[in-house]
């Protein structure tokens, strides 16, 4: 065989369809019921193990955030189980065959460029989804005791939080997982080689930084890890810094390392889709190499939970309309789920200055708003030279109803005037934005040819 071919199995029965779905995300499932209710005929094959990682995991880090220590940590992991269970039934798949998806349970495999096996099915399709999401990586020290070394996917079967933590790693969900085991009364220290949310705003990582030390949390951004051992207490932790060795004995190491896209098995190859480190090979309107099989999502290599679900409708406005992906239809969202909570959305001040020396931050103090219960923290909007709110960010204990309207603004790139026009109840925290953007308002009514028109009105009026 060339190129990978794989030769067909004339024992599979056959199906033709418009579009097949690979993999269970919820991104893929909101596709194929877009798909099926323009007329299209789709196939959707659940993968085991594939799809939801990413969604359960921030499902999950919520309910944590959220969950009273008072109540013990064995509470807690039964209301986080509960709800699992409540949305897998919400999310079963026979709610997509009641919409008229043909759905297949299996294992995938390409066996050419518009064919695929699975399910006892030999798959033909115009076009092909993979919407397999990702998994953790493998562990660092896959030597070590089990049950001692935990990862985010391991960690909600421990009977009773840990007396002692090592958590390894740099981003919002080692923070978060930090945080909320250091509330379960857990002794935490937090190894964030390099910078704790590397590519976050200077300013959002050090509120977040400030407020787990202030929980008691030892941080340690200037040290690397370069063994993690056994030891009679558990396991010791062996940190370097410039020239010093420290040694650090807890009970537990908590590793959260990358999220890797589930792709083996699938012999991209015969498809013709190649690899780009350890994704896809992705253009703009997320086409892989092989034009007629788009990628979804962590199944492309970026780790972004709702990734999938912000890609979805653009995706399929493509397939049904044959209409052209663009940057401005698919927003950068990052979330960390920790109190006080921390979200970006679009781009970021140094992305617009590049390209505009006029852009400007705008920083809102929530301490301004005269809505009961405001809070510290504060709302960042990134606004180019001509007053288009192209990025946005916010730290609050209340981030999340807050960051609907900056999306809202951020997604329609609305200028800040659109934005402080939005009428809403008073008072409500959102009465900050009229507040920061009056000195543009003032700018632009002081302009020279504003103040010609404003005499003219005078003088006719």
């Amino acid at each position: 065989m060339n190129g990978g071919m794989t030769a067909p199995d004339t024992s599979l029965a056959a199906l033709s369809v418009d579009t097949c779905i690979i993999g269970d995300d919820p991104g893929g499932h909101a596709v194929a019921l877009a798909l099926v209710a323009g007329g299209l005929s789709v196939v959707l094959v659940r993968i085991p193990a594939t799809g939801r990682g990413g969604q359960n995991l921030a499902r999950r880090l919520g309910s944590l955030r959220d969950a009273d220590p008072a109540h013990g940590w064995a509470a807690a992991m039964r209301r986080i189980s509960q709800a699992g269970r409540d949305a897998a039934t919400r999310e079963h798949p026979r709610h997509l065959a009641a919409a008229g998806i043909r759905v297949v349970e299996g294992e995938a495999r390409f066996t050419g460029p518009r064919s695929l096996a699975a399910g006892g099915l030999a798959i033909t399709a115009r076009r092909f989804v993979l919407a397999t999401g990702a998994a953790e990586a493998p562990s660092p020290w896959p030597d070590l005791p089990t049950g001692r070394v935990l990862t985010p996917e391991t960690i909600w079967d421990l009977p009773d939080a840990p007396s002692s933590l090592a958590v390894i790693g740099a981003d919002g969900t080692a923070a978060a997982l930090a945080q909320a085991f250091r509330r379960f009364g857990t002794a935490v220290s937090l190894f964030a080689t390099g910078g704790l949310l590397p590519g976050l705003h200077p300013d959002h990582s050090q509120a977040l930084r400030d407020r787990l030390v202030a929980d008691g949390i030892d941080l340690f951004e200037d040290a690397e890890v370069a063994a993690v051992e056994p030891d009679d207490a558990g396991l010791a932790v062996t940190a370097t810094r410039g020239g010093d060795r420290d040694r650090l004995r807890v009970a537990h190491v908590l590793h959260v390392g990358d999220r890797l896209p589930r792709l083996d098995g699938l012999n991209l190859e015969a498809a013709g889709i190649a690899r780009d480190g350890t994704g896809l090979r992705v253009d703009g309107g997320l086409r892989t190499t092989n034009r007629r099989v788009l990628a979804l999502g962590e199944a492309a290599g970026p780790s972004d939970p709702g990734l999938s679900l912000r890609q979805a409708p653009a995706l399929a406005g493509a397939l049904l309309f044959g209409r052209t992906i663009g940057a401005s239809d698919i927003v950068r969202v990052t979330a960390v789920p920790t109190r006080p909570a921390l979200i970006e959305i679009g781009l970021s001040e140094t992305e617009v200055r590049a390209k505009d020396r006029s852009a400007r931050l705008l920083r809102l103090p929530l301490s301004d708003s005269a809505a009961p219960g405001a809070g510290p923290g504060h709302i960042a909007l990134v606004v180019s030279g001509a007053g288009k709110v192209l990025g946005a960010g916010i730290v609050a204990d209340n981030a999340e109803p807050l960051i609907g309207l900056l999306a809202l603004a951020v997604g329609r790139q609305l200028s800040v005037q659109d934005l402080a026009a939005i009428q809403l109840p008073y008072p409500a925290v959102s009465d900050v934005i009229g507040k920061a953007i009056a000195p543009i308002t003032a700018a632009r009514l002081s302009n020279h040819w504003t103040r010609r028109i404003i005499r003219l009105v005078r003088m006719f009026g």
